[in-house]
């Protein structure tokens, strides 16, 4: 669980490229080791062990 009130938490050994937004009204946990693609936005949970990419604007 993420410390105090912090809405993000990431997992050991997570990876954000470059551009990743993550939208947190409540706790969005991204697991340990995942690896979020460049320009992502991350709006809900993510299981350990997860690639995840967003498709490219333009």
């Amino acid at each position: 669980m993420a410390p105090g009130d912090a809405r993000i938490h990431l997992g050991e050994g997570t990876f954000l490229n470059l551009g990743v937004m993550v939208a947190a009204l409540e706790l969005v946990e991204i697991g340990d080791r995942c690896v979020i693609g460049a320009d992502s936005v991350v709006t809900t949970d993510t299981p350990p062990g997860v690639v995840a990419v967003g498709p490219r604007p333009g």
